[in-house]
């Protein structure tokens, strides 16, 4: 009976062993991963109650920052620019001069995305002149330059309106696009209170743009089960058109039908 309570003993102690070195491991692990989790920064543009509290204190939390240099128009010697913004960690005086806390990294992209945008700026070599395009304040989602023969064009998405009233202009609100021509210096809202707009496409040759969307008035209440349509822009109209026309549409759908 000794032998087999000693032997029992040494079982349990061998288990517990293993058992408080599996809890010690797990617990390290826990540890590690919680202190050295990365943090995410919301970076969107501050709520406008925020930001009319901190301007009556004449303070300011946002800086502007200048993100790249993109060839528009070869010929006028037009770059883009975009700006960004970060958040500071405390508001500082709306006094203090922009150049000492502005910050400017400059290089050639094709592409911009990410949401903390909030203005292109385009800037003349020729004449040293600058435009800033938006004149109000937008959280721009992304932007692409598209050039064909006759065409210098600018479209960019974000996020104009607190739609969904969180306070905040980002991804939650409904993203409006924006169109700007080079030849004739024109930025437009697209109009488009129907559709909700997944990607462009720029058919150079045709100097046609297209969107690909999804009907926001679908009688199909899973927004991933509704329909995907494409649609061309009318330079002339500043409209949407379906690309292909009802008609075509119902006699493909009554060939799966059957």
């Amino acid at each position: 009976m000794n032998k087999l309570q000693k032997y029992n003993q040494r079982l349990f102690s061998i288990i517990g062993t293993v058992v408080l070195i599996l809890l010690l491991t797990f617990g390290t692990k826990l540890l590690i991963d919680l202190f050295d989790r990365p943090t995410y920064t919301d970076n969107s543009l501050i709520p406008q109650e925020e930001l009319d509290s901190l301007k009556k204190d004449n303070l300011r939390n946002q800086v502007i920052s200048l993100e790249g240099l993109q060839l528009l128009d070869s010929i006028s010697g037009t770059y883009v620019i975009p700006v960004s913004h970060k958040n500071l960690d405390e508001s500082i005086s709306r006094d203090q001069a922009i150049l000492g806390i502005m910050k400017s990294e400059l290089a050639d992209y094709s592409y911009y995305g990410g949401g903390s945008y909030n203005n292109l700026i385009l800037f003349n070599f020729s004449d040293s002149s600058s435009r800033i395009l938006l004149d109000e304040r937008v959280s721009i989602n992304q932007y692409t330059v598209l050039k064909s023969k006759n065409k210098k064009l600018i479209v960019l998405s974000g996020w104009n309106k607190d739609t969904n009233n969180d306070g905040k202009l980002n991804s939650g609100d409904f993203r409006q696009y924006y169109l700007y021509n080079h030849k004739t210096s024109d930025l437009v809202k697209i109009k488009n209170d129907k559709y909700i707009i997944h990607r462009h496409e720029y058919l150079r040759d045709l100097e046609q743009l297209i969107f690909y969307v999804t009907d926001k008035e679908s009688e199909i209440e899973d927004i991933e089960k509704r329909p995907d349509y494409i649609v061309s822009y009318s330079f002339e109209n500043n409209s949407l058109t379906p690309l292909i026309d009802l008609a075509t549409l119902n006699k493909v759908q009554q060939i799966i039908d059957n």
